[in-house]
């Protein structure tokens, strides 16, 4: 679907809530195999002030569990980015559905935040409703105060359990191979780990 990038930059455009700052030059991006092992889309939907607001994406990916794709929106305090769309998507996963840092949010009309689909093709409309009915004030995840529903079905895409090891600490962070050295910052982990060096090609 080579429309994919288009088609969601489209629908990014034309809502003016989608707010993304200068230096967001690509909002979404589209592989033929993700980590998920089928295709995928994510698009950046809302990034300010990260004190504030946070991060908003938007993912289109096969469902895990049932038939079918399912476009989801996504709230996090990760932003997250890479050098190809390989390393973004690798990461999106990492964060959001490996570290869990992610919640539902609220929603008023089914379609809001979740839409699962037969075909990639149809989640990916969905993705585009999802945009165009983006607004950060009725979006916010739920907090006890909270009146309208919440999109829970998210949790069946992502989990709610992390991948810590024996040791209970985090794998690393995906990142790009730069003269056969993985970058791996010290501050990505929550326990010391030397680089992996790679074999020569």
């Amino acid at each position: 679907m080579p429309d994919v990038i288009a088609r969601l930059e489209q629908a990014l455009r034309r809502n003016p809530d989608c707010y993304t700052g200068l230096l967001i030059r690509q909002r979404a991006f589209h592989v033929e195999k993700g980590p998920s092992g089928d295709q995928e889309a994510l698009a950046l939907i809302y990034a300010d002030d990260p004190g504030l607001s946070k991060y908003w994406y938007g993912h289109v990916q096969r469902h895990p569990s049932k038939p079918g794709f399912v476009a989801c929106l996504v709230w996090t305090e990760i932003f997250i980015n890479g050098d190809c769309p390989e390393t973004l998507f690798a990461r999106f996963h990492y964060w959001v559905k490996d570290r869990l840092n992610y919640e539902p949010c609220t929603v008023q009309y089914p379609g809001d935040a979740f839409h699962h689909a037969p075909t990639f093709a149809q989640a990916v409309a969905g993705m585009e409703v999802i945009i165009q009915r983006f607004n950060l004030d009725k979006r916010w995840p739920p907090d006890e105060m909270d009146t309208q529903p919440v999109e829970f079905r998210i949790l069946d895409v992502y989990g709610m359990e992390n991948i810590k090891d024996a040791d209970g600490c985090w794998p690393p962070v995906p990142m790009r191979v730069v003269s056969g050295i993985v970058e791996e910052p010290a501050e990505s982990r929550t326990c010391p780990r030397l680089f992996v060096s790679l074999p020569p090609p």
